[in-house]
């Protein structure tokens, strides 16, 4: 029996043809890999409901997938707790949100796919790895207690006594292949290779790492139209 491999792969938002060519196609994975999904996989592009139903089905077929809490599923959750919220909600990618569930207010979104977000990590600490959405907090002592920079924040510096030698693997920031390749070897790793948004920008891929060999897997964009990023 082949020994079983770990993948990370970022934010998904929606790209569910994509992800599952990445999984199926790309990875060919086994009831024996261990997947990490880190977030964001609503919002923005053409089917987030395919892309929960997805993972939600892998978890059935009990295949070893592990899904952390991104800041779009956090908005969705907040929007859903205070209506204030809701708009930004919208403006961020709600909208086809709502139109993957052939809704039009999100408090029609079906309780089984809140109650599985709601269930969903912040973060995973393994053997040489941290996996988080976005970031962590090395200003404080307990990095692993604020959520908010988990979620929402962007990597600035980081904390190699924190560490311990282990490399911080996040997305949550659009980035081109070459970059991340770029970076496979240093301390902090960010696979977010912008599905959802335009080629042109050097974007349009999903990206999975394998955690024992710091190899790149890449799926581009099969879901269209992609969205082309302004900054």
């Amino acid at each position: 029996m082949a020994e079983p491999r770990r993948f990370v792969i970022g934010d998904i938002h929606g790209c569910a043809k994509t992800f599952e060519h990445l999984l199926h196609e790309v990875l060919d994975i086994t009831r024996h890999d261990l997947i990490f999904l880190i977030g964001d996989y609503i919002d923005r592009g053409p089917d987030s409901k395919a892309v929960l139903d997805k993972i939600k089905s892998l978890k059935h077929g009990n295949f070893l997938i592990l899904a952390l809490l991104g800041n779009h599923e956090d908005m969705l959750l907040n929007a859903l707790d205070d209506k204030s919220f809701e708009q930004e909600w919208i403006d961020a990618g709600g909208s086809e949100t709502l139109k993957s569930f052939g809704v039009n207010a999100i408090e029609d979104i079906p309780e089984e796919y809140v109650t599985f977000i709601n269930r969903m990590g912040y973060y995973v600490e393994l053997d040489k790895f941290f996996l988080v959405h976005a970031s962590l907090n090395f200003d404080i002592k307990k990095p692993l207690q604020d959520a908010k920079t988990m979620l929402y924040d962007h990597v600035e510096h980081y904390d190699k006594i924190f560490l311990r030698g282990k490399k911080l693997v996040h997305a949550h920031t659009p980035t081109t292949i070459d970059q991340i390749k770029s970076k496979l070897k240093e301390d902090v790793v960010n696979i977010d290779g912008g599905c959802v948004y335009s080629a042109d920008k050097g974007l349009g891929h999903m990206v999975a790492l394998e955690l024992d060999t710091l190899s790149l897997h890449v799926a581009k964009n099969i879901d269209v139209p992609a969205i082309i990023l302004n900054h």
